[in-house]
């Protein structure tokens, strides 16, 4: 796709004006048309108990990653996992990802989510506009979600819409829902699962059966 005809998608669009965005979205664009994977490193210090009783560090790197399949640009950073509680502090520290936590555990992920222009996509390759109900789903968690830099809107299936800034929260409590990011740029935020029983809701939520991306 030409840089000109995606940046005046963006001004039809009403997402950024045209002359901001030049720089970020022709770069955004390039990465995505090249089927470029994105990148989110930072340190991740994990610490523990040796076996003589010694409070000591056991990890302290990038942790472990893998990228959403529904775009090479968004990266999920798998942070910990528990199985349950009271947890296992012999558990190991990295294990194989997954997005569900465990029956009565609690899984802590980092999602970096690129733009919408770079996320959806016609068959053409050009950027379009998501649909109303486009990708809404849900966990069998309660979902503790803090925006940690960039812009976030959390959509659910009633038509209801926030827009969320870095230090804001959000509470997701069993709910269909997605997420857009109708920014230039990335945003991040952190997502801790804790497992939920859906009999508890008051009614069966709308959908399939739970998910999480």
């Amino acid at each position: 796709m030409k840089r000109r005809a995606f940046l005046q998608w963006l001004g039809v669009a009403g997402l950024l004006p045209v002359a901001a965005a030049r720089a970020t979205a022709a770069a955004a664009v390039a990465a995505s048309a090249q089927g470029e994977p994105g990148s989110d490193e930072f340190r991740r210090v994990v610490t523990g108990v040796d076996a003589d009783g010694h409070s000591v560090v056991v990890s302290n790197g990038v942790p472990p990653t893998q990228l959403h399949p529904r775009h090479p640009q968004q990266v999920l950073t798998d942070l910990w996992i528990t199985d349950a509680v009271p947890a296992d502090h012999s558990a190991p520290v990295d294990r194989e990802f997954q997005f569900q936590p465990s029956p009565g555990g609690v899984h802590i992920i980092r999602n970096k989510l690129p733009p919408d222009a770079v996320m959806y996509s016609d068959e053409a390759g050009r950027p379009r506009v998501p649909g109303k109900h486009e990708y809404l789903h849900r966990t069998k968690a309660i979902d503790f979600i803090q925006v940690l830099d960039g812009e976030l809107w959390l959509i659910l299936e009633d038509g209801s819409e926030v827009q969320l800034v870095a230090g804001d929260c959000v509470v997701q409590n069993g709910t269909l829902h997605a997420w857009r990011n109708r920014s230039d740029a990335p945003v991040t935020f952190l997502a801790v699962m804790v497992d939920a029983n859906p009999a508890t809701l008051p009614a069966t939520p709308l959908g399939a059966e739970p998910v999480h991306g």
